[in-house]
């Protein structure tokens, strides 16, 4: 055996909340590192020993993170499509909802969404994951207008693994997504019982406790599935 290694994870995120991030205890010889993360309450630990100096191989803490797809400018499917491209610079595209015609909420005087959610699996910290999504954002165009109003993508990070991050720039869970029929039902469809951190509740559970309302459909089912194991 060349390699043996033991992960656990821990942290603290914001000040506030206990959360898991990383620490990682590796064995595999005469190499030793130790890296403390850049945000004062998120650390990291990696220490790794090499058993056999032919095997250089790094092995990653990856961590299954969804976000949340949406536009409606131009070609829809067409801009969800090249999101979901984008993203596989920042890890494995695992699954890909159906996408989902949905009525807008709050700004209502606006065309109407196609959405949809992607599991990806990811080694980025989630601050590394929303500079990149947002940096597709603006790869692809996307002019921030009037808030909540028309674009032509958007992303937005709905979990991260079970981490609670509470920061001015990024809060995990998405705050409103226990609310928002346009995330919980395809999010539903490729995580039902997957658990919501602070709600304490799975996606199904939410999904079913959602008061009538917002109106959302399936879209046409030329949609990019993707499920590997």
């Amino acid at each position: 055996m060349d390699n043996m290694s033991l992960s656990l994870r821990f942290g603290f995120s914001g000040g506030k909340s206990l959360a898991r991030y990383v620490a990682c205890l590796k064995y595999p010889g005469e190499r030793r590192c130790c890296a403390l993360g850049s945000h004062p309450y998120m650390y990291r630990l990696q220490v790794s020993l090499q058993l056999n100096v032919h095997n250089t191989q790094t092995d990653l803490l990856i961590t299954t993170a969804y976000i949340s797809l949406g536009s409606n400018i131009g070609d829809r499917a067409a801009n969800l499509k090249a999101a979901i491209e984008r993203l596989r610079e920042f890890g494995k595209v695992v699954a890909v909802s159906a996408f989902y015609e949905t009525e807008p909420v709050e700004f209502t005087a606006q065309p109407w969404f196609l959405n949809c959610v992607v599991k990806l699996e990811t080694a980025y910290s989630p601050q590394q994951l929303l500079a990149g999504i947002l940096g597709i954002e603006q790869q692809m165009g996307r002019h921030r207008g009037a808030e909540k109003g028309p674009r032509n993508i958007d992303l937005d990070i709905l979990l991260f693994g079970d981490l609670i991050v509470d920061e001015p720039e990024l809060t995990i869970p998405h705050p409103a997504m226990h609310e928002r029929r346009f995330v919980l039902e395809p999010l539903a469809e490729i995580a039902p019982d997957d658990w919501h951190p602070i709600c304490r509740q799975t996606i199904r559970q939410l999904l079913a406790a959602l008061p009538p309302g917002q109106a959302v459909r399936l879209a046409s089912s030329d949609t990019p599935r993707i499920e590997h194991s």
